[in-house]
């Protein structure tokens, strides 16, 4: 039972990660969009920090997400019967 808790726990957390790469992927597909928004709101030398660190986001957020579904599938395959 715990190994079938374990996977809900690990599917959920891939889900939350999921939903967070599909949001990245959103406001990358808009990347012009995105840049228009700050390089209006902001100095050039201020854009280039909110990008790169949005950038640095979407790589961790990715990273977490890999992470996540790595789990989720072990923690599926414990679940199994053998």
């Amino acid at each position: 039972m715990r190994a079938l808790e374990d996977y809900a726990q690990q599917s959920a957390g891939a889900d939350a990660r999921y939903t967070e790469l599909e949001q990245i992927q959103y406001l990358s597909d808009r990347s012009d969009q995105v840049l228009d928004l700050v390089a209006r709101t902001a100095g050039d030398e201020h854009a280039v920090e909110e990008v790169a660190g949005m950038a640095a986001q979407a790589e961790s957020v990715t990273d977490a997400f890999g992470h996540a579904l790595r789990e989720a599938r072990g923690a599926g395959w414990a679940a199994l019967p053998r």
